[in-house]
């Protein structure tokens, strides 16, 4: 039975081992030894040739994922946060300055209706009678 995957703390032969999640690399003696770590933490056998040749394959894909772990971060530190102030600011603003705001619009808005039109014609002087 050939076995992919060790876990820390158990007994392996001599070797080469690799973790995928932290990238440690644990050599064991001729006589192997105990893998170090819990027993959550996972191992593969691999040879040093290969650990070698997969270096710049996993530098590579780090190099094309930075730039989305930036973006990422910057999302999840800045954006966020920023657009949840802003709304919490406007339903705060909303409910502090409502009646503000109704005042200043209609203050500006000059009594202009633009849906109604009176179409009574010219404009008459008013005679005084004597």
């Amino acid at each position: 039975m050939m076995i992919f995957g060790y876990h820390g703390g158990q007994r392996a032969a001599r070797g080469t081992y690799w973790s995928p999640v932290d990238g440690r690399r644990v050599d064991l003696n001729a006589s192997g030894g105990v893998l170090p770590g819990e027993e959550g933490m996972s191992y593969i056998r691999i040879s040093a040739g290969w650990l070698v040749a997969l270096a710049p394959l996993m530098g590579g894909l780090f190099v094309l994922a930075f730039p989305m772990i930036g973006l990422a971060t910057v999302v999840g530190l800045y954006v966020i946060p920023a657009a949840g102030v802003a709304v919490l600011a406007f339903v705060m603003g909303a409910r502090a300055f409502g009646k503000l705001y109704e005042l200043v619009v209609k203050g500006l808005a000059f009594g202009w209706e633009p849906s109604r039109a009176f179409f009574t014609g010219k404009r008459r002087k008013i005679r005084k009678v004597k």
